[in-house]
């Protein structure tokens, strides 16, 4: 069965539950009241079994703290804790977009702002976004004329002086791709994929070049396996290819990824 958060990925919910459909697989829609923490099913509520989740980051992160849709604990593949840029980078190195970084504190941006303009910017520019793998704050280019104001609007998201954030120099990106890896016979590979931007422009299609996809095969010899399932996002810069980050299968957008690819693998990891 399935369990699907109402109104989050709406790019693909109806191909979805057309899918779910014609392999008779049961599935439900919810919503969720953060402040209530109470889930509510949009017809009836089903009968209590195994269920794989699919929301928003902060519906699989109340559902791993036990606050699932149903009594029966929900099926996740968001292993939160592997999907930190400290627990990845390590592997990917030299193939990371953001392969010049810094890591540091939150509250100690502001002390060393001279030294990581110094060091790390472009254009009097830096790329800062959260170690973490549940987005406490969104990735942004702050610049150096208006630091003051862009750290106070980053400051209001999610975080806190302790947050760890990577410190990175910009990257011009072109076209970005969805990749999503699935684990079979002790090997993990590409099962899905789709172009979703272009010129920082929202630019859906399945179509993905060769390269790509034998590049992102490279990057699976490295030994990184946070879940049988997850996703891999590459990005096109003009030095190339490059690994812009790694996320959750539960908790992203699958936009015109082969829907049928990930739901029979989800379906054969899961039984």
């Amino acid at each position: 069965m399935w369990i699907i958060e109402k109104d989050v990925f709406s790019e693909n919910l109806e191909r979805l539950t057309e899918v779910l459909d014609q392999k008779g697989i049961e599935h439900h829609e919810v919503t969720y009241a953060p402040f209530a923490q109470q889930f509510e099913f949009s017809v009836h509520r089903p009968e209590e079994k195994p269920s794989f989740l699919y929301g928003s980051i902060q519906v699989c992160r109340a559902a791993q703290r036990g606050c699932s849709p149903l009594a029966t604990p929900s099926i996740l593949f968001c292993n939160f804790r592997r999907f930190k840029c400290v627990e990845y980078f390590p592997y990917f190195g030299k193939h990371l977009t953001q392969s010049e970084y810094i890591m540091l504190p939150l509250g100690e941006l502001d002390r060393c702002k001279d030294f990581l303009m110094e060091t790390l910017s472009s254009n009097g520019c830096l790329f800062i976004r959260p170690d973490d793998g549940e987005k406490s704050f969104c990735g942004q280019v702050i610049a150096e004329e208006t630091w003051t104001r862009d750290m106070n609007t980053l400051k209001l998201y999610d975080a806190f002086p302790e947050t760890l954030c990577v410190v990175a120099r910009p990257q011009n990106i072109k076209k970005e791709w969805r990749l999503v890896i699935a684990e079979e016979n002790d090997k993990q590979s590409v099962i899905a994929h789709s172009q979703y931007r272009h010129n920082e422009q929202l630019t859906i299609l399945q179509e993905t070049p060769q390269e790509v996809l034998t590049f992102a095969q490279s990057l699976l010899n490295c030994g990184y396996e946070p879940d049988p399932m997850w996703t891999m996002d590459i990005a096109e810069t003009s030095e190339g290819l490059s690994l812009l980050e790694v996320g959750s299968l539960s908790a992203a957008g699958w936009y015109d990824c082969d829907l049928e690819a990930i739901v029979d693998n989800v379906q054969r990891l899961t039984q």
